[in-house]
């Protein structure tokens, strides 16, 4: 469901996180209206290939899905016996 801010609808959300001293990677993760997000700041030297860190980040997300089918799943069969 999506808000409504003095009468105008809210039609996405973006994550910011400005980065502390002494932290070099910082991922905000979010969800909005059915959709989730993912932001990374991070520094260059901390994650120099920004492409394999999102593959990275994408199969795990692929992975956490099928866990939670999964459980889902259990969860509905032991509700039947």
């Amino acid at each position: 469901k999506k808000l409504h801010i003095r009468g105008m609808t809210v039609e996405s959300v973006a994550g910011f996180l400005p980065l502390p001293p002494g932290i070099p990677v910082g991922v905000v993760v979010q969800s909005y209206a059915g959709t989730m997000s993912l932001t990374l700041t991070a520094e260059k030297w901390a994650v120099p290939d920004a492409d394999k860190f999102l593959s990275w980040v994408v199969d795990e997300y692929q992975r956490l899905r099928v866990e939670a089918s999964q459980l889902e799943e259990k969860q509905t069969s032991a509700k039947l016996l």
